[in-house]
């Protein structure tokens, strides 16, 4: 069965405190943030709904990150290699707004990704790890387990 927007009205309508980001339309409701395009739709303009930039868009204008991606010594196929961090990104974007990929920096021979969860930061290094064979993978994790340097290196 089809949700219908006075189906979405009815579940959302009566929460306290509903947000909606004015950047990635990620809705906030029952104490975090969700992301439903349908939901993000049916709320836009709506009375009572309050609308801000969520706090994983104020990191990434803020350029605060807690992953850092390094990737050196690039296969032939760098597309190919992209195309699967905006994958995984989009992935944990969809299951939790607030993992984000902030910024992707190429530099020709290098790749810097910024994170806004140092999970995600891990996850991207372990999948190209995983799709690349012959590389070399290195996580350091800070003393507090709140920032994380991911290096991938192709031999």
């Amino acid at each position: 069965m089809r949700n219908t927007n006075k189906d979405i009205e009815k579940e959302i309508k009566g929460k306290k405190g509903v947000i909606l980001c004015s950047k990635c339309d990620a809705v906030y409701y029952d104490k975090h943030w969700h992301t439903n395009k349908k939901y993000a739709d049916v709320l836009r303009g709506q009375k009572g709904v309050k609308t801000e930039v969520c706090l994983e868009c104020k990191h990434s204008k803020n350029s605060s990150f807690e992953g850092e991606v390094v990737l050196k010594n690039l296969p032939e196929d760098k597309e190919e290699l992209l195309n699967l961090v905006r994958n995984v990104g989009e992935r944990a974007s969809r299951r939790d707004p607030e993992e984000k990929i902030i910024k992707i920096e190429d530099k020709g021979d290098a790749v810097r990704i910024l994170t806004t969860e140092n999970q995600l930061a891990v996850s991207i290094g372990r999948q190209i790890d995983r799709a690349f064979k012959g590389g070399e993978l290195e996580i350091k994790w800070s003393e507090r387990d709140a920032l994380v340097r991911v290096r991938w290196s192709h031999k």
